[in-house]
């Protein structure tokens, strides 16, 4: 299990972990601001290397919440997450013929199967991921600026309605 990539060093905005076949790309693509306050959108790119050609996933369906910082680590750790959910559905649909696992229809069928196969990996990485240092993400939202969560969107550059 590595985290680390000599060619996409992991910061704020980019994170790439290594699960068994599994490469797990994740990066901050936008801003989005909609009723319940600004979130961060993630692209995410899942590469299964299972020895006979590589399979390639991309997304961008992966959020952060409302008035959070930057951080792809923990839009990583959540797509190590929804992998897992996906990885367990596999295991139930096989182990239970006929059953339909909602988290299943959660990426396209191949990558249930390629989470299942790397699932004890996949549970190495998020654990790595859960002991890594997280920010206070309160403490840095107030530093940044960013209003509290449930309020109404407006980025750190824009100016603060006068009292």
């Amino acid at each position: 299990m590595d985290i680390t990539d000599e060619h996409a060093p992991n910061d704020s905005r980019r994170a790439t972990g290594i699960a068994g076949s599994l490469r797990l790309t994740v990066r901050y693509d936008a801003d989005q601001c909609g009723s319940g306050g600004m979130r961060h959108r993630y692209f995410y790119e899942i590469t299964d290397w299972d020895g006979l050609a590589d399979k390639t996933f991309q997304g961008t369906d992966l959020e952060s919440g409302v008035g959070d910082p930057v951080d792809a680590a923990g839009a990583l750790r959540s797509l190590v997450s929804f992998l897992s959910a996906a990885a367990d559905g596999y295991r139930s649909a096989i182990s239970h013929p006929g059953t339909h696992p909602e988290t299943l229809a959660m990426f396209p069928a191949r990558v249930p199967e390629s989470a299942y196969m790397n699932d004890d990996e996949l549970a190495a990485l998020r654990d790595h991921l859960s002991g890594a240092a997280v920010s206070d993400g309160a403490r840095v939202r107030r530093a940044a600026g960013w209003p509290a969560p449930g309020t109404a969107c407006r980025p750190p550059h824009a100016p603060r309605p006068s009292v």
